[in-house]
């Protein structure tokens, strides 16, 4: 027997010892959990978006699946060595040309099945009528796109390339936003007043705010950010060791009384929508973000959290993020990490009739879908129906007459990858001095995936947010004072003339927000001390010198300065305290 005969028969015995037994085939079994992925480093990864590394030989091996360059991996090494660079489903048939494309529709199936990480998510898709055959290009939808001019709109180069950082701010916390907090907070505050509270308690004290005063809340949550203290109080203390200039801004009692009364909708007006708090919020933030820009050809769709460990129906737990407990936010990400629209994760309705992953995908896509665009999703959006249901809006998303394809990629592990759009095409890319051949879906799919993880990446810089505030306000801060400044710091650095990192940027609008206006209502914050007026009362009427007592006191204790600090009859007319000559010159 030749050489080639030998070579024809080991890969046939190696191909049937994969695909023999469907029932213990360990690359597409589900677990029934849900793992997301994190990159746990910088540095660009060839499976590349696995992070399954030796798992225990009793359990199953995990498995994740990515839709339109997405990418799906497993451990495991049962295909043994290959003479290929890598293992996919437009492998030339042999003589089980019926058991490898039976395999290949259990595959789909199974994609199917794992098209969710909640228990809930279980649609039934009809996988089996599909025909999949070998990859040629020829049965994928020819679909265009068609948009004339993307990015930022032509009118904002012209009016606004000379304008500051916080102007591009306002861009998306604009007056509406503001004026909107400004109504609900003093509507509620109105709201608290009105119940039987206790005499003493904080809120009898409450004064109608305006839009400057919540700009001025908003600078200095971000300026916590760039400064961070140990305790909230700790930004109001007269120890030199701080140097808080904020106390010149606003009291730490109407700073605490502001974030106790923020609000964001109408209470007295009862919805089944957990997001009642935040709705007219949300949707202002998503009519200003989409505003300014049409997105290119190519989108990204993927989840990230905001920390939140108090109590809430919606929390999530994902035991591989850095904050495991949180509540899920889903983002379509532009380049340079542009948020174009989100969503809030809720939970699945009852009466849904698609999975949530794809509902999810279809929702945020709105009116960019029949356009021709090309939405990159990660493992938990993956599946076959998705695919199909894109394929019908002109949205890019084993070759089928439908127009989809299954692609399965060996490098240091298995990847299966499922696309619309991608044929089987090998691309060469430089690695270490030395040329590899990889999938061009997993390199569009790696650069796309960038999208979302600068903008986490940058967001994280500097962070504001901080524990003990109920869910809704902290979620309601990171869009106004993260995700948002993020979007205004990318169109900043796109139009205007200056550019500026993301810290210099935050500083530049911190220092605009706390300016002082004509109109303010802080300005008696922190009254001038007047000049001291000194007068003779007489020994008869002699007290302790009140600079030498408080030196003395920090010394020796308060008991011991009251016996040692020496009395004077010199007293002060405006502030009615008692100095010694030396402690006044």
């Amino acid at each position: 027997m030749g050489t080639y005969e030998k070579e024809q028969e080991r890969l046939q015995c190696l191909l049937q010892e994969c695909l023999s037994d469907e029932d213990n085939n360990k690359f597409f079994e589900p677990d029934g959990t849900s793992d997301e992925y994190e990159p746990e480093s910088s540095e660009d990864f060839d499976s590349d978006l696995s992070y399954y590394d030796n798992q225990p030989p009793n359990k199953k091996n995990k498995v994740t699946k990515n839709f339109t360059s997405g990418v799906q991996h497993d451990d495991n090494d049962g295909l043994g060595p290959s003479t290929s660079t890598g293992i996919t489903t437009h492998l030339q048939p042999f003589d089980t040309e019926q058991h490898i494309y039976k395999a290949i529709e259990s595959v789909i199936r199974q994609m199917d099945s794992l098209s969710s990480s909640d228990e809930e998510e279980n649609q039934n898709t009809n996988d089996c009528d599909y025909q999949w055959e070998t990859v040629t290009g020829s049965h994928l939808k020819k679909i265009s796109f068609n948009e004339n001019s993307t990015g930022f709109r032509a009118e904002l180069y012209e009016t606004m390339y000379n304008k500051t950082p916080y102007d591009f701010y306002k861009l998306f916390v604009n007056d509406d936003i503001i004026n909107l907090i400004v109504t609900e907070t003093n509507r509620y505050a109105a709201q608290r007043i009105a119940k039987n509270v206790h005499p003493n308690a904080r809120v009898k004290s409450w004064k109608p705010t305006n839009a400057e005063e919540i700009e001025k809340l908003l600078g200095t949550i971000l300026w916590m950010g760039v400064c961070p203290y140990p305790q909230l109080q700790n930004y109001w203390l007269k120890d030199k060791i701080y140097n808080n200039y904020i106390r010149n801004i606003i009291s730490r009692n109407r700073f605490q009384l502001l974030l106790q009364m923020l609000h964001f909708s109408d209470n007295s007006i009862l919805s089944n929508d957990r997001l009642q708090k935040l709705t007219p919020l949300l949707d202002k933030l998503k009519d200003s973000f989409q505003d300014p820009i049409t997105p290119s050809e190519n989108v990204f769709i993927d989840e990230t959290l905001v920390p939140f460990r108090g109590r809430l129906k919606f929390l999530q737990y994902i035991k591989n993020k850095r904050h495991k407990f949180g509540i899920k936010m889903f983002k379509l990400c532009l380049e340079k990490g542009y948020t174009y629209n989100f969503s809030v994760y809720c939970g699945k309705s009852k009466d849904e009739q698609m999975s949530v992953p794809s509902k999810i995908v279809l929702d945020l896509m709105g009116n960019l879908l029949d356009s021709g665009r090309t939405v990159y999703t990660d493992n938990w959006y993956t599946s076959v129906s998705l695919a199909t249901e894109l394929l019908k809006r002109d949205s890019v998303a084993a070759e089928c007459k439908e127009g989809i394809v299954v692609q399965k990629w060996r490098d240091k592990r298995e990847v299966l990858c499922l696309s619309t759009k991608h044929t089987d095409e090998m691309v060469n890319v430089p690695k270490r001095g030395q040329s590899i051949s990889k999938p061009k879906i997993i390199l569009e799919y790696n650069k796309c995936k960038a999208f979302i993880d600068l903008s986490d990446q940058v967001k994280a810089y500097n962070t504001s947010l901080r524990r003990s505030l109920k869910w809704y306000r902290k979620l309601a801060l990171e869009l106004l004072t993260g995700t948002s400044l993020v979007n205004a710091h990318s169109a900043h650095q796109e139009i205007a003339n200056e550019k500026m990192s993301i810290t210099k940027y935050r500083e530049e609008v911190i220092k605009e927000l706390l300016k002082d206006r004509e109109d303010s209502i802080l300005k008696n914050v922190v009254p001038e001390q007047p000049a001291h007026v000194l007068e003779n009362v007489g020994r008869t009427n002699r007290r302790r010198c009140t600079t030498c007592y408080a030196n003395m006191s920090k010394q020796l204790g308060s008991k011991e300065a009251a016996r040692k600090t020496a009395q004077s009859s010199l007293k002060c007319s405006e502030c009615n305290k008692h100095y010694c000559l030396s402690c006044f010159f």
